[in-house]
């Protein structure tokens, strides 16, 4: 009588060779019995005293493969996974299946990083621009802090000051950014409107904390009273804007400020050293990608056309 563990798993019995020990002879895969019926052309599964009816009625793709391969090249090729497979790189790739429309390329997130008190200018010019991808999700991070370029995440650096530097990268210019210098009007009404530059001494600053003395209008202020009293020292645009509109403090803004503060008033004349040019720059990996590619350039006109 053929043991239990010996029966096929549609119930017959094997035609197969037996071992020495009177057990089919084939491939053991982790306590699992694979067998390869010639007469039949199916895949046999054998276990241990239970038998199996997961490879019933299963076609063998090709008879020269071991049985392990086999039993997945038929999966691959009868229950449509090749096919969807096949689909969705279509999809991605953007050609499409013939008589199918395209459909939008996909975006995912998109990092927008810039340098601090600029986002009056950025964030009201980046509207539309879901248009172009379909699942575009962006992500706007103000930051002194300069990081590495690098291709890992698609990432657009807007920066002030001097050209970003690299042969892996595509920068464009976008022109200058101007600051000026502002009090709220009960402030400059308690205190007066300084005479000239060399009457600052009198008041006091809002500044940035980590970036200290790094972007030019701090620069200046630095170069020419290192005694001045900070009020504030925060890396939060708001805070900056709250605390000069609040009659704290004086501080630098660009006039988009005075759009969302119209009790601002600027204390003196622009100077040269208050503005800074700008320039987006982003990996050359990033610009490889069409998508990509048209959300830069769509940043980086805008951009330019308010800096201009």
């Amino acid at each position: 009588m053929t043991p239990p563990w010996a029966q096929r798993a549609d119930g017959g019995r094997s035609p197969t060779k037996r071992g020495p020990e009177g057990q089919p002879s084939g491939r053991i895969l982790e306590g699992i019995k694979w067998e390869r019926p010639e007469s039949q052309g199916k895949v046999t599964i054998l276990r241990p005293c239970r038998p199996t009816r997961c490879a019933r009625n299963l076609p063998v793709a090709a008879r020269g493969q071991p049985a392990v391969k086999r039993i997945f090249t038929s999966l691959w090729q009868s229950s449509g996974v090749k096919e969807t497979a096949r689909r969705q790189n279509d999809k991605q790739s953007g050609t499409g299946l013939r008589g199918e429309p395209e459909s939008q390329s996909p975006c995912g997130e998109v990092i927008v990083k810039s340098v601090p008190m600029i986002a009056d200018y950025v964030v009201p010019l980046i509207g539309g621009l879901e248009n172009q991808c379909s699942d575009l999700s962006l992500r706007f991070v103000s930051s002194p802090e300069l990081e590495s370029i690098t291709p890992l995440t698609p990432t657009l650096h807007i920066r002030a000051g001097t050209r970003p530097a690299g042969e892996a990268l595509f920068v464009k210019p976008l022109g200058t950014l101007h600051f000026g210098l502002y009090g709220a009007a009960n402030y400059v009404a308690r205190l007066g409107l300084p005479q000239g530059y060399d009457d600052l001494g009198r008041f006091g600053f809002v500044v940035h904390d980590r970036a200290w003395n790094r972007v030019p209008w701090e620069k200046w202020l630095v170069a020419h009273y290192p005694q001045a009293h900070i009020f504030l020292y925060s890396d939060c645009e708001n805070a900056h804007r709250v605390a000069i509109s609040s009659g704290h403090c004086l501080g630098f803004l660009p006039s988009s400020a005075l759009l969302n503060f119209p009790n601002l008033v600027e204390v003196l004349p622009p100077h040269p050293e208050w503005s800074a040019p700008m320039w987006l720059a982003t990996h050359a990996e990033t610009m490889r990608k069409p998508h990509l590619a048209n959300i830069t350039q769509s940043i980086g006109e805008r951009l330019a056309r308010v800096w201009a």
